[in-house]
């Protein structure tokens, strides 16, 4: 009987993340020592609870590599990608600019930010191959539908850029407002149906 709960308990051991999240428990090693010997006590405390996120994360993906749980590896995957992705961009907003002392410190917030976006894209195809092997066909579509529906926010994003940027000069404001605004509404329905979309692709996704 115990034998049986166990099994239901975990699923099989999934190398690739063990790898992948191992590394991820180092970057945020990295990023605490960062922290305590090379930024200014201003930022320190900012990039503490930054690397804080990047070790949970990093723990947190060694639990699924290990298969527990037993279900929602792939949405559990998919969060991971959010988690490591946006704490490697803050910390290098915190960090990078207030680095105070060798170059070798310099190097471990660059070097630091790259592995920890290669480490997220790897959770996030990790996730996003789940789906198409495992979720069947309804998952697939529902995340065919979350992918496209970002598509336009990734378009509204560059447009505000522009207004904002190089186009400053060539549209009035009124014209700019409006956009923005009407932008911002779009944006937010959109990542909705979007969110809605994708979470619900990676949470029926059927573990093996």
């Amino acid at each position: 009987m115990k034998e049986q709960q166990a099994k239901t308990d975990r699923s099989p051991v999934r190398p690739s993340i063990l790898i992948v999240s191992a590394a991820v428990v180092a970057i945020g090693a990295a990023h605490l020592a960062l922290a305590f010997f090379a930024v200014p006590d201003v930022v320190l405390w900012n990039v503490v609870r930054l690397a804080g996120v990047t070790l949970i994360a990093g723990l947190g993906g060694l639990a699924i590599g290990m298969g527990r749980p037993a279900s929602g590896a792939a949405i559990g995957g998919i969060c991971l990608a959010g988690a490591v992705g946006a704490g490697a961009v803050l910390i290098h907003i915190a960090a990078a600019p207030n680095v105070q002392t060798s170059p070798s410190w310099r190097s471990v917030a660059e070097y630091g930010r790259l592995a920890s976006l290669a480490c997220a894209g790897w959770y996030a195809v990790w996730a996003a191959a789940q789906v198409i092997v495992r979720g069947g066909g309804a998952s697939v579509k529902r995340l065919a539908w979350g992918l496209g529906l970002c598509a336009p926010i990734a378009l509204i994003g560059v447009a505000s850029w522009w207004l904002y940027g190089p186009g400053l000069t060539a549209v009035s404001d009124p014209v700019r407002i409006s956009v923005v605004v009407f932008g911002g509404a779009a944006t937010i329905v959109l990542l909705s149906a979007a969110g809605h979309q994708l979470i619900m692709a990676f949470d029926r996704v059927q573990d093996a």
